[in-house]
């Protein structure tokens, strides 16, 4: 099972993390989408697969409701996470001086963790509807690899 996870202030990593559900579903990949807001960093450990889709809010910062997960993270344990794969999709403006700083936040922690990244973390200054079916196709090979030997 794959694991869509989003945090969104505006609804653009929500709408993001749909659109990538749904095209993991015609590749016939199960997958289901959470919102970070209601989810706890050490639910991660039951996780194999997850995909992040999260934006930055003002300088840096995660989404309003994505604070308590943020936190929950910065608890995490080395190799508390070692079995997770995941990759992240990071949504920011440019303008701001952290530009998609809640996204790398993310990566670092989920890393720090002990968690393994599928590919550096992709950042979009307001491009997404350019970049993410790009990510997706890039990511979809290495998500049915992945399946079949969890299956295995």
């Amino acid at each position: 099972m794959i694991t869509v996870f989003y945090a969104t202030q505006t609804g653009n990593s929500e709408a993001c993390a749909e659109w990538l559900k749904d095209a993991l579903e015609d590749e016939k990949l199960p997958c289901r989408m959470v919102n970070l807001a209601e989810y706890e960093a050490r639910q991660l450990q039951e996780e194999r697969l997850a995909l992040f889709v999260v934006s930055t809010y003002g300088e840096g910062d995660p989404p309003d409701d994505a604070i308590p997960f943020h936190e929950s993270m910065e608890a995490l344990h080395h190799d508390e996470l070692a079995q997770l794969r995941y990759a992240v999709f990071a949504l920011g403006d440019i303008d701001y001086t952290l530009f998609c700083g809640f996204g790398h936040s993310c990566d670092r922690l989920l890393a720090g963790a002990g968690a393994s990244r599928l590919r550096e973390v992709e950042e979009c200054n307001l491009d997404q509807a350019d970049r993410l079916p790009s990510w997706t196709d890039e990511l979809i090979p290495v998500l049915k690899q992945l399946l079949v030997k969890q299956e295995a």
